[in-house]
């Protein structure tokens, strides 16, 4: 089977490579579709500290191929995605324990990931797409499970991590930032404010929930967020955007921002005003569990409820062999791209 390695800046190559056979709890899977994130832009740009020499790929939906020894509860066709955090656990120290596999302080090697025509991977890892949708949405479970994640384990979260009536506001409207307005409006947020910056991105927040959409231009942004009293500021941007005196300016009285953005370079952030009003700040990462409840599972009951409505989220598909024309649309802010997929060759879901 082929699998897509960047070798430079912005250069792909597809390697055959030979998968083994399952072996015990393990499954083979034929890639359906794989997501082209922020993360993956940031690698394809700036190429090196990858997991695996060169492949990546995490937002995947695939279908049951071969099933090894020891693994039940999945059928041959059975639509899946993955937590790719836990594909990698050990499922036996203390963060694995917690349901926390990105803190895995045993973590195993996976032979390759989601821009590749199969992967095998530990059955525990896997998540069954709910039958009532496209199989095919699959792919947006994995950004969904990130804004679960921010909001479930925010400090303003209750302890069944629901913020029923709080007022927010997401900056910024990629998948990130929508995947954060769909798991708050889903865990009982009254209103959302969202920040976009394109057309394409305020229609798709609407749609995903936000009762408001600012636009980044507006002017005097700062002052039209703080009053909102939003108690919850998501920060959905990252990269090399410089949205930290925004985030944290909005925040009201001993409110909270979550910096959900993965930023490319350090930010500065004035101590002084969140000390004033008492601001909290958390910076979360990847997904995890809370009282025995994985943020994927809260994730895929939000894509469930929402459905066939979140097709138009999925604005551009490739095949594996079109890689590069791939990342270079999701690249392409004139594109109108909300989430790029790119497609393994091995085989399709019929649902």
């Amino acid at each position: 089977m082929r699998v897509a390695h960047i070798t430079g800046a912005a250069t792909f190559e597809l390697r055959e490579l030979e998968l083994p056979a399952p072996g015990p709890q393990q499954v083979l899977l034929d890639i359906v579709g794989c997501g082209v994130c922020g993360s993956n832009l940031h690698d394809w740009h700036r190429p090196g500290g990858l997991s695996v020499a060169g492949a990546i790929g995490h937002e995947i939906v695939a279908t049951v191929a071969t099933i090894g020894t020891n693994v039940s509860g999945f059928a041959i066709g059975q639509p899946v995605t993955l937590d790719p955090s836990a594909i990698g656990g050990c499922q036996v120290c203390a963060a694995c324990r917690d349901g926390a596999a990105w803190f895995c302080s045993n973590k195993q090697p996976v032979l390759t990931y989601g821009f590749a025509e199969q992967m095998l991977v530990p059955a525990h890892g896997l998540y069954k797409v709910p039958p009532s949708i496209d199989p095919r949405l699959g792919v947006l479970a994995e950004p969904i499970a990130c804004g679960v994640h921010a909001i479930r384990h925010s400090w303003t979260a209750r302890l069944d991590g629901r913020i029923d009536g709080v007022s927010m506001a997401v900056v910024g409207a990629g998948m990130l930032g929508l995947g954060a307005i769909m798991a708050a409006r889903w865990l009982g947020a009254e209103s959302v404010t969202a920040v976009a910056r394109y057309e394409h991105q305020s229609a798709a927040a609407r749609h995903c929930g936000a009762t408001e959409v600012i636009s980044s231009d507006a002017p005097d942004l700062s002052r039209l967020l703080r009053s909102r009293r939003p108690a919850l500021v998501v920060e959905a941007v990252g990269g090399n955007a410089s949205t930290m005196d925004l985030v944290t300016s909005a925040a009201a009285w001993r409110g909270e921002v979550v910096v959900l953005g993965s930023f490319t370079h350090p930010q500065n952030i004035d101590l002084g005003r969140l000390g004033a009003r008492e601001v909290r700040l958390f910076v979360p990462v990847s997904y995890s569990a809370r009282d025995g409840v994985q943020d994927f599972d809260v994730a895929l009951q939000v894509l469930e409820a929402k459905g066939a409505s979140l097709a138009d989220l999925i604005t551009h598909q490739f095949s594996l062999d079109e890689i590069d024309r791939a990342f270079a649309t999701a690249n392409d802010k004139s594109s109108r791209a909300i989430r790029v997929v790119v497609g393994g060759a091995q085989g399709d879901v019929n649902g």
